[in-house]
């Protein structure tokens, strides 16, 4: 389920509904799927379909939680019948898109590779003191620093990611010559 991914410590926010398909088999998936909702003082719902087999871990989830889930049964055919034209049509509006708002902050990011990392003893503190060290450039332009064996990749903000390439190839990185490109990833 997509939730219990989301519950793995990736916040996303403004969920105003999570639909559980099934029960969670640990009550602990539960809180978690359904904490999902509602977060910093929004509200939100939680739908849980449950099959007459999976009413037992119901009670265990209450138990719980400390507090009885309303249970609602299904519409009858008739309540479908008269809310079906209202579904029809918004089901034929179109979707309001919202703006990507890290579009705009993305396009000024450069990934950049440098052929040195972990095994060379390369750490995030090296490359920020030597690429903040250079003409024009700071702290602040430097982004997410990724150290792998190998590799590492710094990600330059503020359009200046051409600027700290150019440089880089005559600067050292802890007195170790780098190559440094634009990275492909």
């Amino acid at each position: 389920m997509a939730t219990d991914v989301a519950a793995r410590g990736i916040d996303i926010e403004n969920i105003s509904l999570v639909v559980n398909y099934d029960v969670p088999l640990e009550k602990e998936s539960y809180v978690h799927r359904t904490g999902r909702t509602g977060r910093a003082g929004r509200s939100g719902k939680a739908i849980t379909f449950v099959t007459p087999f999976e009413n037992r871990f119901i009670g265990e989830i209450e138990e719980y939680i400390g507090f009885e889930i309303p249970q609602v049964d299904l519409p009858n055919d008739a309540i479908v019948a008269a809310r079906k034209q209202a579904f029809d049509e918004k089901m034929e509006e179109a979707p309001v898109v919202k703006k990507d708002k890290s579009a705009a902050l993305s396009k000024d990011i450069m990934k950049i590779y440098f052929n040195g990392g972990k095994k060379k003893k390369l750490r995030a503190v090296d490359f920020v003191g030597t690429i903040a060290k250079l003409e024009g450039i700071s702290a602040d332009d430097i982004g997410i620093i990724t150290i792998e064996d190998n590799v590492s990749f710094v990600e330059i903000l503020n359009g200046k990611g051409a600027q700290v390439v150019k440089a880089m190839q005559t600067v050292t990185v802890k007195g170790k010559k780098l190559k440094v490109s634009k990275a492909r990833r």
